[in-house]
C-alpha cells in the first residue's frame, strides 16, 4: 500500500511516522509493520501495554496516540525494528537486508515527495 499525504496537525517526523502506522493499521486488521523508528516502536508499545487510553495521557501526540490505542484492541498487528543506515556489516541475511532495502526506499521516497510537494521549503532549509 502506497499512500502521501500531510500529516493531520502540527508537522513532524515523529508525528509523520507514527501516522504512517495509524493509518495503515486504521485499514488491514492482519499486518506486519517494519520500521527503524524506535520512538515510534516504543510508543505502539506503551499503547499495547496500557489497560486505559487514560494511562497514556503523558504521550505526545494524543490525537494519534488516542486512535492508534483504539485500533490496537483488535486484529492481529505485529511490528519490527529495522536496523537502518547501516554500511559496515559484511555478513547480514537476506531477509535483513530486504528490510533495510525497502527501509531506504522510503526514506527516498520520503525526500523525493518532500523536494515535489514543497520544493521552496526544502530549498529554504
Amino acid at each position: 500500500m502506497l499512500h502521501a499525504a500531510r500529516t493531520p496537525g502540527e508537522q513532524g517526523i515523529y508525528r509523520a511516522e507514527l501516522y504512517a502506522i495509524l493509518y495503515l493499521y486504521e485499514r488491514l486488521s492482519n499486518i506486519a509493520i517494519h520500521t527503524d523508528s524506535h520512538v515510534t516502536l516504543s510508543t505502539i508499545q506503551r499503547c499495547l501495554d496500557a489497560k486505559t487510553f487514560g494511562n497514556l495521557h503523558n504521550l505526545n501526540d494524543l490525537d494519534l496516540i488516542q486512535r492508534l490505542w483504539v485500533v490496537l484492541q483488535t486484529g492481529t498487528r505485529r511490528f519490527f525494528k529495522v536496523k537502518a543506515h547501516c554500511k559496515d556489516e559484511i555478513e547480514i541475511s537476506w531477509l535483513t537486508l530486504y528490510h533495510r532495502l525497502g527501509n531506504k526506499r522510503a526514506n527516498d521516497i520520503a525526500i523525493t515527495t518532500g523536494w515535489f510537494m514543497f520544493p521552496q521549503l526544502v530549498a529554504d532549509m
